[in-house]
């Protein structure tokens, strides 16, 4: 069978053509650990939502309050813009009604940039331009540009080239040289502006480069980083030369989105095609899968959406193409299993063979085992004959000295030291012979009970007798009376310890059964 799926994996991979270099196939791995816990990483992401609001709806209206709903609303920007706005505009509401002017222009200040991503462009610049820059408090003067910038930006999106799009394109490179001044030069912020500058001026070679050269410093700013990312794999997405360049900021992209719970259909779906075509098919379909069937509503959903017609269409080919290459290799196994059929059979035979033997083995093995008991049964007899005579001769002494005779030793036999003596004798020999027979047998024993029930032997070679009942019984042994008479307990008592034994076993109906098959 090895060899059968040796040949299917070498066929399947001659198919598909698979080639990344190898940084992408590190990166492909950690994609597909993103891509097993998505679920358990957007639950993660839900359930930080959910405490927060808990929160915020827990708290009386006031500060506390008010900054718990900002920061609800700019988690929500990234997935979810109405939520965001809602959000925003519940802080809005509440900073207004405490008179705090501050808080309310800043408020302002991020809700206005987001009306345009939903159609409402006049408005948001008509309300932005009515903020006079130089009125506002120094704190928020860089949250200023910033909405400058992003209001500027995203109104000229849908517009063609011409007038419109160009003033703003400038208004938007003048904001970005307004906000540089409130970034110290060793700033991570500010080598990042200056290639979105870059960007902004149509100058793609130079905004890549910087946006690379940055892309080490926005470790903890996820969206800049994101944009980054897009920006530089949006560079080489058409240079052949480059393809594994495009493939791995594509990779860094989904990464770094999934990592935080994020799906994006605009970020997976290129990623999707870009591994299809490179032969990595069922990370590709996944990625296709999740971008066609999760909608996007972040702030960037309007502008960035991907086909999903077409990327449907390529996701139905791939597997229209998957299923023929799992015809083929259907194929090639029925040509190698019939290749093989005569060799199965020639196996088959074989084993046949040395089943037969192996059974032979069974039989003589059993009869070696039924001999061995009935050897220990003998001896065992033979072991009670000679405590037996034993006896005997202790009442022989026993009737001379009541006759008169040696009137010391009459008195030790009276009380039974000779035989007691030699009964102890007989068990510390019985007993060290049976532990060198049988090493495991305790062991086995014990597996035989309950967990919680089981036996301590004690250190030594000196059994309990109720241990020394389980060795005669192993022996085959399993007559109550004699078990009495050898062990020189009552009857009752020898019942006592076997439905003690028997109570502690997990199989209580075969106890004794299984007992006899220790080796």
């Amino acid at each position: 069978m090895k060899y059968i799926i040796s040949i299917i994996l070498m066929f399947a991979a001659g198919i598909a053509s698979a080639r990344l270099d190898e940084c992408n196939l590190r990166l492909l791995d950690s994609l597909n650990i993103c891509l097993e816990r998505v679920d358990e990483l957007r639950e993660m992401r839900a359930q930080q939502y959910r405490q927060l609001k808990r929160e915020y709806r827990s708290l009386p209206r006031g500060l506390r309050r008010v900054e718990l709903a900002f920061e609800i609303g700019q988690r929500h920007i990234i997935d979810d813009i109405d939520s965001a706005v809602v959000y925003l505009n519940l802080a809005y509401s509440d900073a207004r009604q405490l008179e705090d002017k501050e808080m309310t222009e800043r408020l302002k200040l991020r809700l206005l940039p987001l009306l345009p991503y939903s159609g409402i462009t006049k408005e948001a610049i008509d309300h932005f331009e009515e903020i006079e820059p130089e009125q506002l408090p120094p704190a928020l003067k860089p949250d200023y540009w910033r909405a400058a910038i992003e209001i500027y930006h995203s109104v000229q999106i849908p517009y063609p080239k011409g007038p419109f799009k160009t003033t703003y394109l400038r208004k938007t490179l003048t904001a970005i040289d307004s906000l540089l001044q409130y970034y110290p030069k060793d700033s991570n912020i500010r080598p990042y502006l200056n290639a979105y500058s870059f960007y902004i001026e149509n100058q793609p070679d130079l905004a890549a480069a910087h946006f690379v050269s940055t892309i080490p410093t926005l470790k903890g700013h996820p969206e800049l980083l994101d944009f980054a990312y897009k920006m530089v794999a949006d560079h080489y997405k058409n240079k052949p030369a480059h393809r594994q360049t495009h493939i791995n900021y594509l990779l860094h992209r989904a990464i770094n989105t999934l990592s935080q719970g994020l799906v994006r259909a605009e970020t997976l779906a290129p990623l999707g095609e870009a591994l299809i075509k490179e032969g990595y098919t069922s990370a590709g379909k996944e990625c296709l899968t999740l971008a066609i069937e999760t909608p996007d509503a972040s702030y960037t959903c309007s502008y960035d959406a991907p086909d999903r017609a077409y990327y449907s269409q390529l996701l139905n080919s791939t597997v229209r193409s998957t299923r023929r290459i799992e015809l083929s290799i259907i194929a090639v196994i029925l040509c190698i299993i019939i290749l093989l059929a005569s060799v199965i059979v020639h196996t088959r035979k074989k084993e046949a063979r040395c089943e037969a033997e192996l059974e032979n083995s069974r039989h003589l093995v059993k009869e070696l085992t039924d001999e061995s008991l009935r050897t220990n049964h003998t001896l065992i007899s033979l072991t009670f004959l000679s405590l037996q005579q034993i006896r005997e001769y202790n009442i022989h002494i026993l009737r001379k000295l009541k006759a008169g005779q040696v009137k010391d030793l009459y008195a030790d036999v009276e009380k039974g030291l000779f035989r007691q003596t030699l009964q102890e004798k007989f068990f510390e020999e019985f007993d060290s012979n049976f532990l060198e027979d049988f090493p495991g047998f305790f062991d086995k024993l014990n597996e035989l009970l309950l967990p919680d029930r089981r036996l301590t032997v004690a250190p030594g070679t000196s059994l309990t007798p109720e241990l020394r009942i389980a060795a005669f019984m192993r022996l085959g042994v399993n007559d109550s009376a004699k078990l009495a008479q050898v062990l020189n307990l009552s009857l009752n008592t020898i019942y006592t310890y076997r439905n003690r034994l028997r109570g502690r076993a997990a199989d209580r109906e075969n106890f004794e059964r299984n007992i006899m098959k220790i080796i």
